[in-house]
């Protein structure tokens, strides 16, 4: 079975479909690499990319955010985005970017219908707090530690709530593209 980065919509990789995003709005990426990262840098052109290593993956997805964390200190924010969230667009990305610029201190969350999805804006002020979570917990510790600094960002983009994390919902997605 292929890891999740390297699962395909509409031709190409979850993990291409979330760089192409990025770089379309402008931004630097960085990709968090773990177990299968000699297969996914042989799959997919990272070229547009700075790859970080995270040495040891099983401590879990907080665990691939302080890989980031360490490298990008001098950041004024980070946007996480996992890898099973590739149907962001990249308008929503640079959304989220424009609402960073009027409202720089809070934690931005895109909102769909109601609901809230991915990728997440810490600004650089949660850097502590994103390394001192619990790892069982991860990120969304962080959010739920500073309610009042949580910010939902409406967008109209189902992308933001669609996690493809089991083999059901990639079915879905598949029949999708077809």
């Amino acid at each position: 079975s292929s890891p999740k980065p390297l699962l395909e919509f509409q031709g190409k990789s979850f993990l291409r479909h979330i760089i192409d995003a990025h770089r379309m709005a402008s931004l630097p990426v960085y990709v968090v690499l773990g177990e299968d990262r000699h297969r996914i840098e042989q799959s997919v052109d990272l070229s547009d990319a700075t790859v970080l290593v995270n040495p040891d993956p099983s401590r879990g997805q907080l665990s691939s955010l302080h890989t980031a964390l360490e490298r990008l200190t001098d950041r004024e924010a980070l946007l996480v985005h996992p890898v099973d969230h590739p149907l962001v667009r990249s308008h929503t990305i640079q959304e989220l970017i424009e609402h960073f610029r009027r409202v720089s201190d809070c934690i931005l969350i895109p909102e769909f219908q109601g609901r809230k999805g991915h990728p997440v804006l810490f600004p650089s002020r949660f850097y502590p707090d994103l390394k001192s979570a619990p790892l069982e917990e991860g990120a969304r510790w962080v959010v739920h530690q500073n309610p009042e600094s949580e910010l939902r960002v409406p967008v109209d983009d189902s992308g933001v709530v669609q996690n493809i994390n089991t083999p059901a919902q990639f079915e879905e997605l598949s029949a999708l593209d077809h």
